[in-house]
């Protein structure tokens, strides 16, 4: 029993690790091919250091944002956490509406 104790903390170790640089891999090297997701928002792009920018904090607030939105993996775990709400939950994240044997339907056609 006390063997498996070490061998467990490194795999745990290992487990972290990968999930914390995973996406900054994924950032820099883009070796996993990634779906975005997709539908009707701004591409956001990286923001421009000035001097001006940085003093009045637009350039910390658009690099926040930039962040956000082009994290690694993001369009997959918004993917996964919607089907997980849905499948679980049977909570739509969108402006839809379920309907009788689970058809979704856009109100605007009601």
């Amino acid at each position: 029993m006390e063997n498996k104790k070490p061998s467990l903390l490194k795999f745990y170790l290992f487990f972290f690790l990968l999930i914390v640089f995973l996406p900054l891999f994924q950032f820099t090297f883009k070796p996993f091919k990634v779906r975005g997701l997709e539908g009707a928002f701004a591409l956001n792009v990286m923001p421009k250091l000035t001097t001006s920018s940085w003093i009045n904090t637009n350039f910390q607030d658009s690099t926040s944002t930039y962040l956000t939105h082009n994290t690694p993996f993001r369009g997959d775990l918004v993917r996964l956490r919607n089907q997980l709400d849905y499948s679980l939950f049977d909570k739509i994240n969108t402006i839809l509406t379920l309907g009788k044997e689970n058809y979704l339907f856009d109100p605007s056609y009601i």
